[in-house]
């Protein structure tokens, strides 16, 4: 009888325990669930926004357009390839500066210069472009660093 009584109270004690484990097993799961849900709004913002950004640069009648930090093209938008004349395979993956007239090279390179050295968050130029058909295009440059 005194060992049923004792080998009951182990298995109430290991209960015990085992429900406290659970408790703590819930506890992270929810935790977790708590930092999945987090996680996924967070993207999901992300996503939306890229999708606005898209929008706005793609639909825009201003010309737009992604260059790197060595003043190469990687996305224009319609209305840039409508006002040079070029394609977007054209353009994308060239140099903005074969576009300019030489005597306004000098332009991009302030632009350059303030952009990622100096790290100045935005910067304009005026300068003049030439368009497939060798005609000029003056135009009024404001870049913003992403």
């Amino acid at each position: 009888m005194q060992d049923s009584k004792e080998y009951i109270r182990q298995l109430e004690t290991q209960n015990k325990a085992l429900q406290a484990q659970i408790a703590s097993v819930r506890s992270s799961y929810e935790a977790a669930k708590e930092k999945l849900a987090e996680r996924l709004a967070m993207e999901q913002g992300y996503h939306e926004s890229q999708q606005r950004f898209q929008t706005v640069f793609e639909q825009s009648k201003l010309g737009n357009k992604i260059i790197t930090s060595d003043l190469r093209i990687i996305k224009v938008n319609q209305a840039l390839v409508t006002m040079l004349g070029y394609s977007k395979t054209e353009l994308e993956g060239t140099r903005i500066i074969t576009y300019t007239h030489p005597d306004y090279v000098e332009h991009w390179r302030e632009l350059q210069e303030n952009l990622w050295t100096k790290r100045i968050p935005s910067f304009g130029i005026e300068t003049l472009l030439v368009k497939k058909d060798s005609s000029l295009l003056w135009c009024k440059v404001t870049s913003i660093l992403f």
